[in-house]
């Protein structure tokens, strides 16, 4: 009995201390000038998201304007595109973030 509690315990920490590890995928994106843009990804808990896959897709048909990865810290930079885009970093197909142009500064 007390051995089976034990295994259940251990479990039960086991699944805490991987839920407390969970993150999510941002990104966080600005206008240096009008044409220039710098996004940087991140997880929730504070960490760069370095050499994961960022794409432009233009805003309606989703074509592909350029595909890229981030740096060393975790940064794109580009220019805008004279079309309505979408910026989108995936980290894995559980770690997927986009933001729109118009949600830029």
């Amino acid at each position: 009995m007390y051995k089976t509690f034990g295994l259940i315990a251990a479990a039960a920490v086991l699944g805490m201390a991987s839920a407390a590890h969970a993150h999510t995928l941002r990104l966080e994106c600005k206008k240096i000038t009008n044409q220039d843009v710098v996004c940087r990804a991140i997880t929730s808990d504070g960490e760069l998201a370095r050499d994961i896959e960022i794409q432009l897709l233009a805003t309606g048909d989703y074509r592909v304007l350029a595909t890229a990865k981030t740096n060393a810290a975790g940064e794109y930079a580009f220019k805008a595109p004279h079309v309505g885009y979408h910026i989108v970093a995936t980290g894995d197909k559980a770690h997927i973030t986009n933001m729109a142009s118009v949600d830029i500064w």
